[in-house]
């Protein structure tokens, strides 16, 4: 096998293996997590959730790309003429299936919504409605459906029985709710989740990181379309009952993008707008959790200026490389 080749085997090797061991870390300290996390606004809450389920495929990648890549290319022979072992084949091929599952997953899930935008603009009549500058669309669905379709280019949706009921100041709300989860950016996050090579998802502690996130981030585009005018939080928790009412006259349809409702409780929502206390605090669990979950990258990069790291990596891929 070739110098590169070898090479290359042994930076997915490394991507896999720490890849997987920082997911399983993850689940461990998953608990710990959510409790700093709890106790902070929804759009910090959102922020840390989601650098936390970036940190397995970064923290890998960085293992692989700043430590594995560097010491092989410190101190492996160029006119070397080993063969790869058993071991390193296995890891390799898994790293090499992690990186393309997660290719898969991100252009099914693109696709998806690529072609629900279409269809429904296909199907439905263009709007326009005051304080939305995005391409909106009126259409009929069985769901009272209220929802943004696309990454790069949005498009917002509308379902005809939504328009219909709610009044203007209410309707207002929910084009502010929307607009905030535009201007977050969630849709591209939610594909970025799809587009990460781990196996979070696979693990009941990723799963429920991810439900974590979606919660935060409606908390968050709520408490956005809250802070718009005076009332705009009664206006939204009672655009949230009324549309709860439509869907209750149906059956919930899933969509391969974010609904306003996705046939969960609205409760938990509606309170938390009627609330009059004051913002959650939890600064100091939420500076916590920042440093537990900075300090795995933050080592990566300090070790990639020691030779003497960079040496003993290179000592274990080796050992990794002579397995059979």
């Amino acid at each position: 096998m070739t110098y590169a080749t070898l090479g290359l085997s042994v930076v997915l090797a490394v991507f896999a293996t720490v890849t997987v061991l920082v997911s399983l870390v993850l689940a461990l300290a998953w608990p710990a997590f959510a409790w700093a996390a709890g106790a902070a606004p929804a759009a910090a809450r959102a922020r840390l959730l989601l650098a936390l389920r970036a940190l397995p495929a970064v923290v890998g990648a960085a293992v692989a790309l700043v430590l594995a890549s560097r010491a092989w290319l410190g101190f492996e022979p160029k006119q070397s003429s080993e063969s790869p072992g058993a071991l390193l084949v296995v890891l390799a091929a898994a790293g090499l299936l992690l990186l393309l599952a997660a290719v898969r997953r991100a252009w099914v899930s693109w696709r998806a919504g690529r072609d629900l935008a279409r269809r429904w603009v296909s199907e439905g009549h263009a709007l326009a409605l005051p304080g939305v500058d995005l391409p909106t669309y009126r259409i009929t669905h069985p769901w009272p459906v209220v929802c943004v379709v696309g990454t790069l280019r949005p498009r917002l949706f509308v379902a005809e029985a939504v328009l219909q009921s709610c009044t203007r100041e209410e309707l207002s709300s929910v084009l502010a709710h929307e607009v905030g989860h535009v201007a977050a950016r969630d849709n591209l996050k939610r594909l970025v989740f799809k587009l990460l090579p781990d196996v979070v998802s696979a693990l009941p502690s990723g799963r429920a990181l991810e439900k974590q996130w979606e919660g935060a981030s409606e908390a968050a585009a709520d408490a956005r379309a809250a802070g718009t005018r005076p009332g705009a939080a009664l206006d939204l928790a009672a655009a949230l009952v009324r549309v709860a009412r439509l869907a209750a006259r149906g059956t919930w349809v899933p969509l391969p993008a974010r609904a306003l409702l996705d046939g969960a409780s609205v409760a938990p929502r509606v309170e938390r707008l009627l609330e009059a206390g004051p913002a959650p605090r939890g600064r100091a669990r939420l500076a916590l959790a920042w440093a537990a979950l900075l300090a795995l990258p933050v080592a990566v990069l300090l070790a990639s200026e020691q030779p003497s790291v960079l040496r003993g990596v290179h000592q274990a891929a080796e050992l990794v490389v002579h397995a059979r």
